[in-house]
């Protein structure tokens, strides 16, 4: 090996290197703002004591503004996804995609969840 190919092996390393760290930090940015609406949702499901007034007539304001933040988030992820992918960036691509289907593994497990114990 010549001296060339070694520092460019070492630039694309470094390169990488870089990248996979973007990604990791891309991903828990995404994975930390999709796991709030879902606290929000688990808290106001199983600490909150009572529902919203009129005899469940109203709507669960909170819960409510949880489940739409909630879904923008997705959307928002859904729409970044098809971005990435149409700019080759497919680790990120790749990253929102394990990102959505963990917050909606995590959403449909509240849900059923509340269904045991409401």
């Amino acid at each position: 090996m010549d001296w060339n190919s070694l520092v460019l092996n070492r630039t694309i390393l470094r390169d990488d290197y870089r990248m996979n760290r973007d990604v990791r930090k891309h991903t828990f940015i995404r994975a930390i703002i999709g796991m709030l609406p879902i606290g929000i949702l688990a808290a106001l499901i199983f600490l909150d004591e009572k529902q919203s007034g009129n005899s469940g007539m109203a709507i669960n304001t909170p819960l409510f503004l949880a489940f739409i933040t909630l879904m923008l988030f997705g959307i928002f992820m859904v729409i970044e996804m098809v971005r990435f992918f149409v700019l080759g960036r497919t680790k990120y691509a790749v990253a929102n995609l394990g990102v959505i289907t963990c917050i909606g593994a995590f959403f449909i497990l509240a849900s059923y969840l509340d269904h045991l114990v409401n």
